[in-house]
């Protein structure tokens, strides 16, 4: 699944494929508890909505994730309903529809921010300072991008201080490891 997700980030969508049979199977034969099943198979999910967004498939990613909406609202299920609302915001915008892009990534920014989730608050004014500069609405659009960059920036800056721990953490161990040799 890492791999998979790795392909996707470098947009290379055969191997994104490739790795997602490999790991559908890998389940397949390993489990026969649907609860499991389930939490993968939606991981899967994700990662062919992604390759039908990025291949223009807006109408066919629609007509998987609507439907869905109502019960992920009904169900509290905050994060596989962030995920679609990401989704469709981002079909709604591709199709040109930009109330309803509006409207689904305004509910994405709102439940982000009252659970505090920074990666899909980051996602969410992302997209909406896109749609707003594509509506010509300046001035909103610069507000959500102000915000996209200073999360962006401030995501990027807790990574690295974690790998710079890390290593420093590494590399005291090694020191350590030689004074005992």
């Amino acid at each position: 699944e890492d791999i998979a997700f790795a392909h996707l980030q470098l947009k290379q969508y055969d191997s994104v494929l490739y790795y997602q049979h490999k790991h559908r199977h890998n389940i397949d034969s390993l489990t026969t508890d649907l609860s499991v099943r389930k939490r993968f198979v939606s991981s899967l999910w994700g990662f062919s909505s992604d390759i039908q967004l990025a291949h223009r498939q807006y109408d066919s990613v629609l007509l998987q994730v609507l439907p869905n909406l109502a019960k992920q609202r009904l169900n509290k299920d905050v994060v596989p309903l962030m995920y679609s609302l990401l989704v469709t915001g981002k079909a709604f915008l591709g199709k040109g529809d930009y109330p309803a892009s509006l409207s689904h990534t305004r509910e994405l920014y709102q439940l982000a921010a009252s659970i505090d989730n920074k990666q899909f608050l980051k996602d969410a004014s992302q997209l909406l300072a896109t749609t707003f500069e594509k509506l010509k609405q300046s001035d909103s659009a610069y507000v959500y991008f102000h915000q996209y960059v200073t999360l962006k920036d401030s995501m990027e800056t807790a990574q690295y201080a974690g790998r710079v721990a890390l290593y420093l953490a590494a590399s005291e161990a090694n020191s350590k490891i030689s004074l005992l040799q």
